[in-house]
């Protein structure tokens, strides 16, 4: 474990050191998109998307919240903000 752990801190302190003397913008711009690509898929992948009936129940508990008044308007809220403030 204390091995593995040195491996990767030695892999991070190259890869710093490699991007910091690097005077190629593509490098940068490269390693951003593999970046930003990486995150992407990290976040769709906690995702977990409802099924249409699962949808179609949530907003049918919506609409009936919203029959029996529960619900906030704008003007509300906005009172709450500068309550906040």
């Amino acid at each position: 474990m204390k091995n593995n752990l040195r491996t990767i801190n030695l892999r991070k302190f190259k890869l710093i050191e490699t991007i910091t003397s690097s005077k190629d913008e593509k490098v940068l711009e490269a390693l951003e998109e593999v970046i930003r690509k990486y995150r992407i898929t990290t976040f769709e992948s906690k995702m977990n998307p409802m099924t249409n009936e699962q949808f179609n129940n949530e907003i049918n508990k919506g609409f009936k919240a919203y029959q029996r008044g529960e619900y906030s308007s704008i003007e509300d809220y906005l009172k709450e903000i500068e309550e906040e403030s």
